[in-house]
């Protein structure tokens, strides 16, 4: 389960650990030890960051004019920034993610890589 929002997120997994335990009390399922382990925190970069500002010139240098949303909630991202370090996920132009038919077009994959690259220059 994942949310940007952890009180929401909370609330589900309250909700379907109670949910559960009253379907394992039904049936002849035991469980003796179940856990619960929250991998991915939600975090949130306000547009006026440093990060987001960087990323945003490097694009539109590159031509691109930016596109700011928020994601589903499970990257790297999400451990970098719950250690401190301010990471924002980039989408690498890939369309149908996540399943068999998923694919993308080489050439915004390839711009991907040069906007690491003017990102990595701005920083350095």
């Amino acid at each position: 389960m994942r949310s940007r929002s952890g009180e929401k997120l909370d609330r589900y997994v309250k909700r379907i650990s109670s949910r559960t335990a009253v379907k394992l009390q039904k049936s002849a399922v035991r469980v003796w030890n179940l856990k619960e382990k929250n991998t991915f925190l939600p975090f949130f970069i306000p547009e006026d960051s440093e990060m987001i500002q960087i990323v945003t010139e490097s694009l539109k240098e590159m031509g691109i004019e930016p596109q700011i949303n928020g994601g589903g909630g499970g990257m790297d991202g999400n451990i970098f920034n719950q250690k401190g370090i301010t990471c924002v996920g980039i989408a690498t132009g890939y369309f149908k993610n996540h399943s068999t038919e998923e694919y993308l077009h080489l050439d915004d994959f390839y711009h991907a890589g040069e906007l690491v690259a003017r990102i990595i220059g701005r920083i350095a």
